[in-house]
């Protein structure tokens, strides 16, 4: 998801930030200006460079949806998506960066003033691993977003990852972190089977719609790239 300045008045950071600042959103202007407004170009740059391929019209320019209830078309499509993960690693380890992959943090521990302790558990080895540094940098993402396994019995087939379990609130507040804003910060949801499947907000986007058992389809507003149209129920 990404504004790029590109004409209309709902691709810019402005419209970024009054559309998901609130009193509830946890976010300020500031924070969503600098942390995210700013950041995505560059994200996107590094995006391609690692290759990751973006999805074009065919006069050249980029193929953007609009996402449920968001005022302009933000997403970015891409084409193999099914591999950025994989890409950004190849990065990371080229950068030089010790990647530990199947662990998981069990503690994290302030044994000084100015150092820490992080616990881990390597899964295949069945290792239990001890890092120490002075600073400790947690980004673990959100919790997760479903209270059940889905019918294709693939728990990484649902918008968040499917571990998440809001552990690192823990994690950090065991080692004495402040922390604010945990009502806002849990995301875990029950929800009926088979709702909010991937890929809906794309879907919906470039015209597509939904189907009930009694052939009655729907769609709200029809958007791709900022052209909106009216959306029915037929």
């Amino acid at each position: 998801m990404a504004v790029l300045n590109s004409g209309p008045d709902t691709d810019t950071v402005e419209a970024l930030v009054n559309f998901y600042k609130g009193p509830l959103s946890g976010f300020t202007p500031l924070m969503i200006e600098e942390g995210w407004g700013k950041t995505m170009p560059v994200i996107l740059k590094i995006l391609q460079e690692v290759g990751v391929i973006f999805i074009r019209n065919e006069d050249g320019s980029w193929l953007r949806t609009v996402g449920f209830g968001q005022p302009g078309a933000w997403f970015m499509n891409i084409e193999n998506g099914q591999y950025v993960k994989r890409l950004l690693a190849r990065k990371v380890r080229e950068m030089g960066i010790r990647v530990m992959d199947h662990t998981a943090n069990n503690q994290t521990a302030r044994v000084r003033r100015e150092s820490y302790r992080v616990y881990r558990f390597q899964r295949p080895r069945r290792h239990l691993l001890c890092h120490q540094g002075k600073k400790v940098v947690m980004a673990m993402g959100n919790t997760a977003s479903r209270g059940w396994t889905n019918s294709t019995n693939n728990p990484y087939n649902i918008w968040q990852y499917p571990y998440n379990t809001g552990s690192y609130f823990v994690l950090a507040y065991d080692a004495g972190v402040k922390m604010t804003n945990l009502d806002i910060g849990q995301r875990a949801t029950m929800i009926p089977k088979g709702f909010g499947a991937p890929g809906m907000n794309g879907i919906n986007g470039i015209g597509g719609y939904e189907m009930n058992a009694l052939g009655s389809a729907s769609w709200g507003n029809m958007t791709r790239n900022g052209k909106t149209g009216s959306g029915s129920t037929r």
